[in-house]
């Protein structure tokens, strides 16, 4: 019989092929761990910021009319939902979830992903509250203000 020993020739064997691609696809694996998990934070994140910045508009918006305005001008609706400032209309929507101003019939959506705005006057203070939602529910958020309105002058 006549057998050829291979000695001292170059190459890999199917095991080591094997063994690299295993540790290769071990790696890709935590790479992509963490590129998945830091992209869910970022979306997070940025829900929250959006979330965040659309009450803090409507608030500013609506503190600083409510600064300028007197008020025998400012009238709240009885669902508490809605309030006109010297003739500007800032309404809650509860089935598109969104807070709109509307002056003359022109209306502009101030606010999306609000899930609550409830507004309120005793004596010269208005206290209104806005909560807003998201996708995910434990980012939900609130901010209350209240306004001392100016008294009319006599």
């Amino acid at each position: 019989m006549n057998v050829k020993i291979m000695r001292n020739k170059s190459g890999i064997t199917l095991i080591e092929l094997v063994v690299a691609i295993a540790v290769f696809v071990i790696f890709i694996s935590l790479i992509a761990v963490f590129f998945f998990s830091g992209l869910d934070r970022y979306k997070t994140n940025s829900e929250r910021l959006t979330s965040q910045f659309s009450m803090r508009a409507v608030m500013f918006e609506l503190s600083n009319n409510l600064r300028k305005a007197e008020l025998e001008n400012i009238a709240v609706n009885e669902d508490n939902n809605a309030i006109t400032v010297e003739g500007a209309v800032y309404a809650y929507t509860s089935e598109d979830e969104t807070i709109s101003k509307t002056i003359s019939g022109n209306t502009t959506i101030l606010a999306r992903n609000i899930s609550n705005f409830h507004v309120e006057i005793t004596d010269r203070t208005i206290t209104f509250t806005v909560q807003s939602s998201t996708e995910n529910e434990s980012l939900t958020g609130a901010v209350t203000l209240q306004n001392f309105v100016r008294p009319s002058p006599t």
